[in-house]
């Protein structure tokens, strides 16, 4: 039997659905312009379509199928005709009568009627599909490409703009749906050829690839296969399927036990880490620093969390607690939670089915090569989304429960967690690795006091909010130095009296940090007075006022970005400055591509999150 692809059937073909359907196709020269931008869309193109098509031939080709364009008859002929119960011509013909009918009455612009135009949502059509396919097809398209919960149509809501203008998914996935099947062996299509199917002028050709990407994309479509490059639809079950059906075998408990795992692994050593207390009775009450990570259900801003924090604060099982300055708490943003709840879910669930060794036999090795890299992503993007849940720091201060947000990290962030929360407080001058003898005379030391030991001094600074919580012991002994040989106050340890001297003993427990009057007192005593340095003349040069405004246009490495925020911002929030304007300008390329979910997903996802505004964007 002769196929219909042969050049003198083909043209009979176009020649015979055109009289039968149409009894006028407009002007001639508008008909030629559509043509030709057709045409000239796929010169300029190139590679990214099929060769025939960019070949004069095919300008031909578009002039004899108008107003289908070619595909859309050649597939109907080459893959639905071959179908046994599909009535050839007359099934062609019936199929195309309730295909214009749908666009007519939607008012559809489309120059010409592609694949991607068929309306999948209209019941009648799709009971023309359904009718030789199976009726398994009518959940699958229900599921993924028509209907308004249909994976393809979530894609182009939450995208928008010209996702949502042009139905871009939900178009190829049509597509994709009308290459499927056939009475042969012959399924499937590929990304070249499914720009024939949908791209037209004023359609961003770029945006084909990104919008196949999120179709692959474990949250895309349940029924999309794509195998050795070729995309169709399946009622088998295809990964996307295989990972929602072992997502809902994942037990709360299994989540939860997973977050708390990567919480010990990376918690750190920079403070001692109590995770997940239930009472005020688990944490202990000394004096070395304390980092508590509450149970995700005691989150920020909950009234609940409030108490819990307070009662520790205040409680130490059946005891007043002592020493409160040792205390940090880190507390979980509730609005991020349920984004760490699903990616621990999804990692658990690709793990899973990577351990089943049956189940990865029956994959294709696209898919398989998809499940590790989604896998990978996953595990590695973890620890992002728990630091990132965990940004609420809450101490006592001198004026009760104090709150800071610590921010979203950046992606590449790969602090633990006690690191990443000393190194914030060290910015926020909260936690203090230096301390000047001044302030440890006006804050700690009475002004009726006339000496101190150290360990009332240490006993002082680890139970007072109202004192600066130190890094350790070492701090407050450093500043006793100082304070010691700059004449701040003197030192008494056993029988020696320090005073402008360097102290070269290890300050004990015992030693007595005394005003520097009875310092001298005992110096002279002792036959020993120290001798007062004299100053070299100098002349004093005015102190120049304060600034009300600055204005720094600077070029930072990218890797410096951290040292930025610490040490040009941080010290202007400090001195209560308002800063007004914060531009940054990115500009970042990459020889091997970035991937569009690293842009959508994580960049633009913290820059949103962030209450960013993105001013100028531009993506090739």
């Amino acid at each position: 039997m002769q196929t219909i692809y042969t050049p003198v059937e083909g043209e009979e073909i176009y020649e015979i659905l055109r009289k039968r359907l149409f009894e006028d196709l407009g002007e001639a020269r508008d008909r030629e312009a559509i043509i030709g931008q057709y045409f000239e869309l796929y010169q300029k193109l190139g590679d990214e379509i099929p060769s025939e098509a960019r070949d004069l031939n095919y300008k031909e080709k578009l002039r004899k199928a108008y107003p289908f364009h070619p595909e859309l008859i050649d597939v109907l002929f080459e893959r639905w005709a071959t179908l046994p119960t599909f009535q050839r011509t007359r099934g062609v013909l019936r199929l195309l009568a309730h295909i214009i009918a749908d666009l007519y009455k939607r008012e559809d612009p489309s120059p010409l009627i592609q694949p991607s135009s068929i309306n999948l949502s209209n019941p009648s059509i799709r009971r023309l599909f359904i009718e030789h396919i199976g009726e398994a097809f009518e959940s699958v398209i229900a599921s993924d490409i028509a209907g308004e919960n249909a994976k393809a149509v979530r894609i182009d809501k939450n995208i928008g703009s010209e996702y949502l203008r042009f139905k871009v998914a939900q178009g190829l996935a049509t597509s994709i749906f009308f290459y499927s099947f056939s009475g042969g062996e012959k399924r499937g299509v590929t990304d070249k050829r499914l720009r024939l199917a949908f791209l037209r002028e004023g359609i961003p050709p770029a945006i084909i690839g990104d919008a196949l990407r999120k179709l692959e994309d474990l949250d895309g479509p349940l029924y999309l296969h794509v195998e050795k490059g070729l995309y169709y639809f399946s009622s088998a079950i295809g990964l996307n399927r295989l990972i929602v059906e072992r997502e809902e075998t994942v037990k709360e408990e299994d989540i939860i036990e997973e977050i708390r795992r990567r919480l010990e692994k990376n918690a750190g050593t920079d403070f001692d880490v109590y995770l997940w207390p239930t009472s005020d009775a688990d944490v202990p009450d000394n004096k070395k620093l304390k980092l508590i990570v509450l149970p995700l259900e005691l989150a920020s801003g909950e009234s609940k969390t409030q108490r819990f924090i307070q009662n520790l604060s205040n409680k130490y099982a059946t005891k007043i607690r002592t020493y409160k300055n040792t205390l940090i708490f880190l507390v979980a943003d509730s609005k991020e939670y349920d984004a760490l709840k699903f990616n621990t879910r999804r990692l658990l669930a690709l793990k899973s089915i990577k351990e089943d060794r049956e189940k990865m036999k029956t994959l294709t090795e696209e898919d398989k090569n998809r499940l590790d890299e989604k896998f990978k992503d996953l595990d590695s993007g973890l620890w992002f989304r728990i630091i990132s849940t965990y940004r609420y720091l809450m101490k006592s201060s001198e004026d009760g429960i104090k709150t800071f947000n610590m921010g979203i990290p950046t992606i590449e962030e790969r602090q633990t967690l006690t690191r990443r929360v000393k190194e914030f407080l060290r910015d926020q001058d909260e936690l203090l690795s230096k301390l000047a003898p001044k302030v440890l005379l006006e804050k700690a030391i009475a002004k009726d006091e006339e000496k101190k030991s150290f360990a009332d001094l240490w006993e002082a600074f680890a139970s007072y909010p109202s004192l600066p919580m130190l890094e350790d012991e070492n701090v407050l002994k450093n500043t006793i130095k100082q304070g010691v040989q700059n004449g701040e106050f003197g030192l008494i340890i056993g029988e020696k009296v320090r005073y402008m001297e360097p102290v070269l003993e290890d300050i004990t427990d015992d030693a007595q940090i005394v005003r520097k009057e009875i310092a001298i007192e005992k110096k002279e005593k002792m036959g020993k007075i120290p001798e007062v340095p004299t100053r070299p003349i100098t002349i004093e040069r005015p102190v120049p006022g304060m600034i009300n405004r600055i204005k720094l246009v600077v070029r930072v490495p990218w890797d410096k970005l951290h040292d930025f925020v610490r040490g040009v911002l941080s010290p202007l929030r400090i001195e209560e400055a308002d800063i007004e304007k914060l531009e940054i300008k990115i500009e970042a390329t990459s020889k091997k591509g970035i991937k569009r979910e690293t842009v959508d997903m994580k960049v633009k996802e913290t820059l949103k999150q962030i209450n960013a505004d993105i001013i100028e964007e531009e993506i090739k």
